[in-house]
């Protein structure tokens, strides 16, 4: 009898998955990085160059990451001259918005290329409607748990 237990079902599959996939950036990461940026700093920087208007509470709700660990990242961040926040108005309240300065543009660019060629070796070997109809269905796992509110992401 094949009896179903906590890890034979897809959200242990998932949290697998997700933990190789992020050791496997982790660790890919630190030996080709060659500027001083760790990962989450990186993914910051990913993050911001992609939504140029953000604050803090963007990349809090949108990496799933506490508002103390988010701010001590951005801190050292602006620490090294990657970011500046500047203060502005948004939705009538007063935030910082971040921006990536040259020099951390410079330093996420050279990085991502790095991690671009990394990456590239793992998604030749899948394929590619495979992998739009797997992020399409993780989607639909996300959106189903939020629709449950059992969860509390603020």
């Amino acid at each position: 009898m094949n009896k179903k237990t906590s890890i034979n079902t897809l959200f242990f599959d998932l949290d697998q998955a997700s933990r190789i996939c992020r050791l496997f950036g982790a660790q890919n990461f630190k030996k080709s990085c060659k500027y001083n940026l760790v990962f989450d700093e990186f993914l910051i920087l990913d993050y911001i160059s992609q939504n140029p208007e953000c604050c803090q509470i963007d990349l809090t709700n949108a990496l799933l990451k506490g508002k103390s660990h988010v701010s001590k990242i951005l801190n050292q961040l602006e620490q090294k001259c990657y970011i500046e926040r500047i203060q502005d108005i948004k939705n009538n309240r007063i935030i910082k918005k971040i921006i990536i300065t040259k020099q951390g543009n410079e330093v996420f660019k050279n990085t991502e290329n790095q991690m671009k060629k990394i990456l590239s070796v793992i998604e030749k070997t899948l394929d590619k409607t495979e992998v739009e109809r797997c992020r399409k269905f993780l989607q639909e796992i996300k959106q189903a748990i939020k629709n449950t509110n059992y969860i509390n992401l603020d």
